[in-house]
């Protein structure tokens, strides 16, 4: 248990760190890459945000799905560790309209979908913007909602699908 309140401080230290440098207000094109697809920040979170539209359903052999993924430009926000019921879900659905935890920072993706964002080691969760509510498919055992861990001098990979119009 000691461990555990120590990651929670550090965390809680980390969070507030970044809240006081970081505006989610406003994206900045300081976290671009002057190559579209290579990181060029040596800690926080990186990766692609892809749209998947129509039939991924398995198929004969001989025969090809009619899905398309694209990548995509979408705003991205990430914030303190968020769990499924710290927010207003839409339905039952992967959209939220409101979330009740804060967001420790913003950038977007380019056209080849790129993205990346500088961040202190913690624990945090990723969420796309999609036609103003925050989108998010994935989840750990722990209930967090797409959940992202970024380590001391290191890059975390994460790929954002966007799968609501997609059939599997």
């Amino acid at each position: 248990m000691k461990t555990s309140w120590s990651m929670v401080s550090s965390l809680a230290i980390s969070v507030v760190v970044v809240m006081a440098f970081s505006n989610c207000d406003q994206s900045t094109d300081a976290n671009k890459s002057s190559n579209d697809t290579i990181p060029s920040i040596r800690q926080g979170v990186y990766g692609y945000v892809e749209f998947w539209e129509g039939d991924f359903m398995p198929t004969v052999p001989s025969e090809t799905s009619g899905g398309s993924i694209t990548p995509v430009e979408r705003t991205i926000e990430i914030h303190t560790p968020t769990r499924f019921d710290a927010g207003n879900q839409v339905d039952y659905s992967a959209f939220y309209w409101k979330l009740f935890t804060p967001c420790i920072a913003k950038t977007s993706s380019n056209a080849k979908g790129f993205f990346q964002v500088e961040l202190p080691p913690g624990f945090y969760s990723i969420f796309v913007i999609e036609n103003s509510l925050y989108y998010a498919n994935g989840g750990d055992g722990q209930g967090y909602l797409c959940p992202v861990t970024v380590f001391k001098d290191s890059l975390s990979f994460v790929k954002l699908n966007i799968t609501y119009k997609a059939t599997f």
